[in-house]
């Protein structure tokens, strides 16, 4: 599966949330997925990417071409694409991928999300979503989503779209039964 991963490009966060997403993003090459992702090489873009690379995967890099200077994008992909900007560059990864994950991150990521969410539950798309929980980072916007569905704002299918993940193992399994659900159909 192509998995998309959003998340921060800060490098000034938790030592926990960069490991955590190294840890995952080596599952994921290891697992046989390709990533697709914002293309930068600091924070949890970058701990992904180099994750995926020390498991041998597949990384697919979309990034608005201004970033395309040295030091800003993760250098060790297998495909590049350059966008004219951020909307773009977010249809391309809408576009491209079977399923998204969220890291930990910012504005930045939660436009991401909310954007893949809505799309999904809306029926442009049905793409799941992952949350990835690490040190409970989402906990509170997962009691809020499941707050928003009891009160009826969100369907049970929109519900059903997202998932959350508290392990790198743990979401790998989501993935797993996604890629099994999918090769049945």
């Amino acid at each position: 599966m192509k998995v998309c991963v959003f998340g921060a490009s800060s490098d000034r966060i938790k030592p926990v949330y960069i490991s955590e997403t190294e840890k995952l993003g080596e599952l994921l090459g290891r697992s046989g997925h390709s990533m697709v992702f914002g293309g930068g090489a600091h924070g949890l873009m970058g701990a992904a990417a180099r994750g995926v690379s020390k498991g041998n995967g597949y990384i697919i890099s979309i990034s608005p071409f201004i970033f395309n200077e040295d030091g800003i994008l993760y250098e060790r992909f297998d495909e590049l694409y350059l966008t004219k900007d951020l909307i773009e560059r977010k249809q391309l990864m809408l576009d491209l991928s079977d399923i998204f994950v969220a890291a930990p991150g910012g504005i930045g990521t939660f436009d991401e999300l909310f954007e893949v969410y809505a799309q999904s539950q809306l029926g442009y798309y049905r793409k799941p979503l992952i949350l990835f929980n690490i040190d409970g980072y989402y906990d509170k916007l997962w009691q809020f989503i499941n707050q928003a569905h009891d009160e009826g704002f969100i369907s049970t299918l929109g519900l059903e779209l997202c998932h959350i993940a508290n392990t790198a193992e743990e979401l790998i399994s989501i993935l797993n039964t996604y890629q099994r659900e999918e090769e049945i159909k």
